[in-house]
């Protein structure tokens, strides 16, 4: 079976950076910046390293590059940034609730990444199943008592931000994972795919890395200069809109690399529109003093989302395998057309999330 993570290197990709925490002191204006351009420059130049380091050095040697990096970066960070004078002192992090949560998360996705090989009726199977249901039950349980959980649930009971959470995960995070599969299908020869692959290598494939960047950016720019006219919920109906009319075009045109490749602009657009519009609808749905805890919501359901989205696309990937090829797994193009269509259903039910979101700060949400 495929690795999920080694497929999101290959592709050559970078995620989108998450917005700033938002801190305890911001009004409830919308905001209006767009992402800084040094951020863009390496969204789109990313792609072309990435593609080089892995057809000279391997997958390997990407990883090895990031960690070599991430160090320089981390010591760099320690002798130029200030120290933050802003302390909480009573602040402690909910370890107990990260285990139960993220242990019953991975349970399920093991049962369910698994479940092909082992039988979906299997006593290891039904096991995980059994067991991240337990943990789940537990986390909740646990975050009911303790005074600073991972995620505060009773925050949830506020219409407008369990809508943006919902909506976060299902658009944002969820047509994300439209990168990992698309990486599959662009380096699959076509005499091996039939109806799809490009027979590209990683450095071939960074145009489709490029154009991912591009369509983050242009999202970011366009909830940037609009926000303020339309309102943040406008953006997030229309980045779900725009994610699954993408993903839906990515399956059915998968043969065709001009259209694949139009067609992940549009997803990777709605994915910066998403993105960009999530701090805005923290802003309006919260207070002020409860938006650090709010935005965190947000990521933890991003997160959680693209995981869940990642192993259940591979999920159905691997029941529509057509051969295998020196060990690795060549699929039918039915797979990655079922694939996507799952990718633009979540979306559709994340936009439905974002119509019941005030469409201004301070309106109610529908309930």
């Amino acid at each position: 079976m495929p690795c999920p993570a080694r497929n999101a290197v290959k592709s050559g990709n970078v995620s989108p950076p998450a917005e700033l925490p938002l801190t305890t002191t911001q009004t409830r204006s919308p905001k209006t910046s767009s992402g800084s351009p040094t951020a863009s420059i390496v969204v789109v130049l990313q792609p072309f390293l990435a593609g080089w380091l892995i057809d000279n050095h391997g997958v390997a040697g990407a990883f090895w590059f990031v960690t070599v990096l991430t160090a320089v970066l981390a010591v760099a960070a320690l002798l130029v940034v200030p120290e933050s004078p802003v302390r909480s002192a009573d602040s402690r992090p909910d370890l107990v609730g990260a285990f139960l949560l993220g242990s019953s998360v991975a349970a399920v996705l093991v049962a369910v990444s698994s479940a092909p090989q082992w039988g979906w009726a299997s006593t290891g199977t039904l096991g995980l199943l059994a067991v991240g249901c337990g943990l789940f039950a537990a986390w909740i349980v646990q975050a009911g008592k303790v005074r600073e959980p991972l995620v505060d649930l009773h925050q949830l009971r506020r219409p407008a931000l369990l809508y943006t959470v919902l909506a976060s995960g299902l658009v944002y995070g969820v047509g994300t994972t439209t990168s990992s599969i698309l990486a599959i299908m662009a380096m699959t020869p076509r005499e091996a795919g039939g109806d799809y692959g490009f027979g590209m290598n990683a450095s071939e494939y960074a145009v489709f890395g490029v154009v991912n960047g591009i369509g983050i950016v242009a999202g970011g720019l366009i909830v940037g200069l609009t926000v303020r006219r339309l309102g943040a919920r406008a953006h997030m109906i229309a980045a779900a809109v725009t994610v699954a009319v993408g993903a839906l075009t990515m399956g059915i045109g998968r043969g065709d690399e001009l259209i694949v490749l139009a067609a992940t602009g549009l997803v990777h657009l709605g994915v910066g529109l998403g993105g960009a519009a999530i701090p805005n609808l923290v802003i309006a749905a919260v207070p002020p003093d409860n938006q650090v805890v709010s935005a965190s919501m947000t990521e933890v359901s991003r997160t959680l989302m693209a995981g869940v989205g990642t192993t259940v696309v591979f999920v159905v990937l691997n029941a529509n395998i057509q051969t295998i090829v020196a060990g690795r797994p060549v699929y039918e193009g039915m797979g990655f057309q079922w694939a996507y269509a799952l990718v633009a259903v979540c979306a559709v039910v994340g936009g439905l999330a974002a119509t019941r979101l005030p469409a201004r700060a301070g309106e109610p949400a529908e309930a």
